[in-house]
């Protein structure tokens, strides 16, 4: 009689907490023009957090060109302490139209020599990275992860392009994202914004 209720009891328990497994809703994510971004991401399995998300506009067209979001181990909104590459970091972007291999080239080539500290990162370096950049259909997801003692990988799809060594690259990449003196117009003040 005692093994039967204590039987009924692990059953009820058991139901009880797939009940409340199968209640919780997944974790929240933003949606911004139809691009999901999960609250939470997995970096070599370390949690990474949602800090901002996103549009980027090509300017003088207004075409939705990308979803970005910035992904670190905790909250910051100081653009200096993430540029400093001590942390894991991920820049997702989910591309909303197709753009040419040469345009996308040629934007990551401008934005880097138009930001500060470039003289200090070595050539090779951007260059191996600038020629790893694919063409982009619209869907495309390409991400840019920094882990510490490892460098800057770029991903496409899932599938790794490039990995680039050294923090001077990483602080050079990262600030396009969250550096307002170095990103586009609008990009930086969102990634970073205080909530």
């Amino acid at each position: 009689m005692k093994n039967l209720r204590a039987e009924r009891a692990a059953l009820r328990s058991g139901l009880l907490a797939m009940t409340v497994l199968l209640a919780t809703p997944p974790a929240s994510a933003r949606t911004i023009e139809g691009v999901s971004l999960p609250e939470k991401d997995v970096v070599d399995g370390h949690t990474v957090i949602l800090n901002g998300a996103a549009l980027f506009e090509a300017t003088f067209m207004k075409l939705d060109v990308y979803v970005v979001g910035l992904y670190l181990s905790h909250r910051e909104h100081e653009p200096s302490r993430i540029a400093r590459c001590t942390d894991v970091w991920r820049v997702r972007l989910t591309f909303l139209m197709d753009v040419p291999r040469s345009r996308y080239q040629s934007g990551f080539r401008d934005a880097f020599d138009r930001r500060s500290g470039r003289s200090s990162i070595d050539g090779a370096s951007i260059e191996r990275f600038i020629a790893s950049l694919p063409a982009i259909s619209r869907g495309d997801v390409h991400e840019l992860t920094f882990r510490p003692g490892s460098g800057v990988e770029l991903s496409v799809n899932g599938r790794t392009r490039a990995i680039i060594d050294g923090r001077g690259f990483c602080g050079l990449v990262i600030r396009g994202f969250v550096d307002p003196k170095d990103a586009p117009p609008g990009i930086a003040e969102r990634l970073v914004a205080h909530r």
